[in-house]
């Protein structure tokens, strides 16, 4: 089992981030190797967010790596309801660099966090997730 175990100065403040990155979903990445192509992908900051149900990303990610939204969903955040896109991604972690995890991910208004993206529930259900506030650590096993 892999582990990440990231100490801050004050985690209160920054949060659990971590460094993630984010691809186009698999059928899309398959197709543009096929043709000899580069698969897109976008190296960003993201935090751990137990309160999210799904993995979100800022639309500059799904704008960068030309995802294709196929639904719209209404989401309850903590600022109100909206109706945000709904895109097929991949999401790689730093401990898991040779795994891709498929999700659905939302798109979500993030452009005055310091990060761009959200892992929620939908990741952190293959995960234990420890937050230990007296020590400024968090530790993330898969």
């Amino acid at each position: 089992m892999s582990h990440l175990f990231h100490k801050s100065q004050n985690i209160q403040i920054a949060g659990p981030v971590i460094e993630v990155i984010i691809v186009p979903p698999k059928p899309v990445a398959d197709d543009l190797k096929s043709k000899g192509l580069k698969v897109p992908a976008q190296k960003t900051i993201a935090l751990i967010d137990t309160g999210a149900s799904c993995t979100c990303i800022d639309r500059t990610i799904a704008q960068a790596l030309s995802l294709v939204s196929h639904d719209i969903k209404n989401v309850l955040t903590a600022g109100g309801e909206d109706m945000q896109c709904l895109y097929d991604a991949g999401v790689i972690l730093p401990l898991a660099q040779n795994a891709i995890f498929p999700v659905q991910v939302l798109e979500a208004k993030l452009e005055k966090q310091p990060y761009k993206v959200l892992i929620g529930r939908d990741i952190l259900k293959t995960c234990t997730f420890i937050y230990n506030g007296w020590d400024n650590s968090f530790t993330l096993h898969l």
